[in-house]
């Protein structure tokens, strides 16, 4: 199982341009920018351990060095093309030369990469997260709250047709690869997302609603790799 944790975008308000460094992979640090092996130069976003021209004053492409990005200080240039016409990197940047798109800027203002960590964790069985969790299919809250109105008239636009509902549920609410319910049904319908359980219990409800008795049926499936593609 992998933790998939989004730290999101971090954008500078100040600065919607947005910028991509000039970057070599194979260049010595501390070399001249004016030299890239092999010509494998490309406009990259910066990142961690990329390679980039940089500079300690704001001048032309000739007087910088290659540097790491995070050893570039944020009161330091990096080399840039304003990238906002830039499809994908490698290409030439749209206004090669013009100081107003192509130049040394600060890097506090060069637009970070998205970041994402990913980390791994211990595999949890069915079984262990039953127990854990709790396999009980009956509710305790004794609210008796209405079924909600989204709900009720989505089972009347499918005509309380069983076979429209499971074709509902299966291809309009994508699958969020988390174990238990976290949204429920109301919230698999609003979202269009939900896990397998947030998806059994919208199926439920609307079955409920279309005059149908449903319940949660818990257990195992061994899907093959083909298989499991065609059902996620």
């Amino acid at each position: 199982m992998l933790a998939v944790v989004a730290l999101g975008l971090l954008g500078n308000p100040a600065h919607a341009d947005v910028y991509l460094a000039w970057s070599c992979p194979g260049a010595t640090v501390g070399t001249s920018v004016t030299s890239c092996p092999g010509n494998g130069w490309s406009w990259q976003r910066g990142a961690v351990g990329q390679v980039v021209a940089s500079a300690l004053t704001e001048g032309s492409y000739g007087s910088g060095t290659w540097r790491r990005w995070e050893d570039v200080p944020a009161n330091q240039y990096v080399y840039t093309c304003l990238a906002e016409r830039l499809i994908g990197a490698g290409a030439g940047c749209p206004s090669d030369g013009n100081p107003a798109e192509e130049r040394y800027v600060l890097k506090s203002i060069v637009a970070p990469v998205p970041a994402v960590r990913i980390g791994t964790a211990t595999l949890i069985t069915p079984a262990n997260a039953a127990s854990y969790f709790g396999a009980s299919s009956t509710a305790t809250d004794g609210l008796g709250l209405a079924r909600p109105a989204e709900i009720v008239e989505l089972a009347r636009a499918l005509s309380n047709d069983p076979d429209r509902i499971y074709d509902f549920v299966r291809h309009h609410v994508e699958i969020t690869w988390t174990y238990g319910l976290t949204k429920g049904a109301l919230g698999a319908l609003l979202d269009r997302h939900g896990t397998a359980f947030d998806q059994a219990d919208l199926m439920i409800e609307l079955l409920r609603q279309a005059g149908y008795s449903a319940n949660f049926e818990f257990g195992t499936v061994t899907r093959t790799p083909a298989d499991f593609a065609t059902w996620s």
